[in-house]
């Protein structure tokens, strides 16, 4: 259900950045307090823009053997998502006139114009072009970096120092596995809907989904063993083992795989829900 209502990513994204906050936390000394209102900005603001993206798509695809259960309720219940997606931008809008700190807006404007250049070329313009392979992952790889970008920010967390970095590093692995995991999956369909996809005409490379996971592994352990953002990195290792899992059974079924691949990134939850039951109960 939260894949078809395109909330997996948000959930994702607002995980990771609830996680990273806190290790950060832990770290800072005095502790840095946690911006609600950003957190909300990110959840709402990521939510309304994968399903305006799914809307968009709904106006392009049929409902065949091969289109993903998403891509079938989105053409189903379009108007429905209409109404929530401008729902979800408005409360984003809100909870960003809230907000008063100049550098998260000048940051934040910068991964904005990202974002908008990844629809401008890999949603909009390219879409009535040849259809081939391209020869670089450039749409997941934008996606990967937004993303990440996007939950550093909301975070309050530099991605540049020290042991954020190298987090980060992890994460930018982590999310473009599983955007390639997910175009390798669904390539029939992409071959006829979405050109822009690295493996719509290319022949699938397990190899380099492998070595993206296992990297992500590397640093996760690192990370670990260095005691430093100790619960992003055991999430880190556990987001990637099981996407790995996921990519070494994807052949059992494919259709399924989108939503597989979202639930490893959606870890974080079960540390927080756990610190949360543990500081309840003791």
């Amino acid at each position: 259900m939260p894949s078809l209502l395109g909330l997996d990513a948000p959930l994702v994204a607002l995980g990771w950045a609830m996680v990273i906050a806190r290790d950060a936390a832990l770290i800072d000394s005095p502790p840095s307090p946690i911006n609600v209102a950003k957190l909300g900005v990110l959840f709402f603001g990521v939510w309304s823009l994968y399903l305006f993206d799914r809307i968009h798509d709904s106006f392009h695809v049929e409902i065949s053997t091969n289109t993903p259960l998403r891509h079938q309720f989105g053409l189903k219940h379009r108007v429905s998502l209409i109404f929530v997606a401008i729902g979800a931008a408005v409360i984003a809008a809100l909870l960003l006139a809230q907000i008063d700190d100049h550098q998260f807006f000048s940051r934040g404007f910068f991964i904005a114009a990202i974002t908008a250049g990844y629809f401008a070329v890999f949603r909009f313009l390219k879409r009535s072009q040849a259809r081939q392979s391209p020869k670089f992952p450039g749409k997941e790889v934008t996606i990967a970096l937004c993303f990440t970008a996007g939950i550093f920010l909301c975070s309050e967390t530099s991605p540049f120092q020290n042991s954020a970095g190298v987090l980060s590093l992890g994460l930018v692995f982590l999310f473009l596995a599983n955007c390639l995991t997910i175009s390798q999956a669904e390539s029939d369909f992409d071959r006829s809907h979405d050109s822009q996809a690295f493996f719509s005409h290319r022949s699938h490379s397990d190899f380099l989904l492998i070595a993206l996971t296992v990297a992500g592994l590397v640093i996760g352990t690192a990370l670990l063993i260095d005691r430093k953002l100790v619960i992003s990195a055991c999430a880190l290792i556990l987001s990637s083992t099981i996407l790995l899992l996921t990519l070494l059974r994807m052949g059992n079924n494919p259709m399924m795989v989108q939503a597989k691949a979202d639930g490893a990134l959606l870890v974080p939850w079960t540390f927080l829900i756990s610190s949360y039951l543990l500081s309840h109960l003791s």
